[in-house]
């Protein structure tokens, strides 16, 4: 069974995480950084905390999906993942703009 390799990112509640400018960099960031991987960065939804949510994206749904779906990703990986999204907490909000 394949690992998981694409993963939603939805940032924190706050307005500098709403910046699109700051969304797409983090999102060049994270797939610069993990190569092999696919991040999508998105605050769109209902659901926003004040922490990251990191959202692995194991197979699709539907009636014709012939694919097995994704084992989910090691906690390794997780883990690597979560420390270098907690560096955008401690940056100062005017290198955001």
């Amino acid at each position: 069974m394949n690992a998981c390799r694409s993963f939603i990112v939805v940032p924190p509640i706050g307005d500098r995480y709403d910046n699109l400018s700051f969304q797409m960099r983090m999102e060049d960031e994270l797939n610069g950084e993990f190569r092999g991987f696919k991040f999508v960065v998105t605050t769109d939804g209902s659901h926003r905390f004040d922490d990251f949510m990191l959202i692995p994206m194991l197979g699709k749904a539907g009636d014709n999906v012939t694919q097995p779906l994704a084992a989910y990703p090691d906690l390794e990986t997780v883990e690597t993942i979560a420390l270098f999204l907690h560096r955008y907490l401690s940056e100062a909000p005017s290198r955001l703009n």
